[in-house]
């Protein structure tokens, strides 16, 4: 159980270093209309939006929670699947964990 929690991990932390570079260069936070602006980037934009989507769940399932709304639960599930499917592909694909 400790390994699911592990990779899950792995892709929040890349999740957070894509929009921490977004920032930094960009000088802005990531956007989800980003991926309607136009430019020879657009493919290079939406994989970084893709990328960065879990940590944004998680962190609006996790106000929604705090809150007391219980569909917040469900945007947290689906931003930890999504960081573990993320987590999945960068450890075995990068560093050759099976």
């Amino acid at each position: 159980m400790l390994i699911v929690f592990y990779t899950a991990l792995v892709g929040l932390v890349a999740s957070g270093v894509v929009g921490s570079g977004w920032s930094l260069a960009l000088d802005r936070p990531m956007q989800g209309r980003d991926l309607f602006e136009g430019g020879l980037l657009k493919p290079l934009c939406a994989l970084l939006v893709v990328i960065h989507t879990p940590l944004r769940l998680m962190r609006l399932g996790a106000g929604m929670v705090l809150d007391g709304m219980v569909s917040g639960a469900v945007i947290l599930a689906a931003g930890f699947g999504w960081s573990f499917l993320q987590g999945v592909f960068i450890l075995t694909q990068f560093f050759g964990v099976t």
